[in-house]
């Protein structure tokens, strides 16, 4: 993901075969719209200190099973029971250009509690 930000504009995070945040790399990186996502980059590497690598717990679920609801709901610090049960549709928290481009939209019921 570190390397994604110095070559592209926008990125699409994926989580078992669904999109869960598409938008521009800065904002992305300046308020992550959706777990996964955050913890993606509180995962990388840094410079400044030298820190134990931070896993995901639990397991990544199978891509051959159907996964009712948010299909991170099971590994995701967030989750509350609307996250087993219904599938979060595409929000969109910040317009882009023509076409959508440049838009950030997260699937996560709980977006707006998302800090910085």
């Amino acid at each position: 993901m570190a390397q994604m930000a110095h070559f592209v504009n926008e990125l699409c995070v994926m989580y078992a075969g669904r999109l869960v945040e598409r938008g521009p790399v800065r904002a992305q990186f300046a308020r992550p719209r959706h777990p996964y996502t955050r913890i993606l980059i509180d995962a990388l590497p840094s410079f400044q200190e030298r820190a134990r690598f931070r896993g995901i717990p639990g397991v990544a679920p199978s891509l051959l099973s159907h996964i009712p609801g948010c299909p991170f709901h099971p590994r995701c610090p967030m989750a509350e029971a609307c996250c087993a049960e219904e599938t979060p549709a595409l929000r969109t928290f910040s317009v882009g250009g023509a076409g959508g481009i440049g838009a950030h939209v997260a699937a996560c019921h709980r977006a707006e509690e998302m800090t910085p």
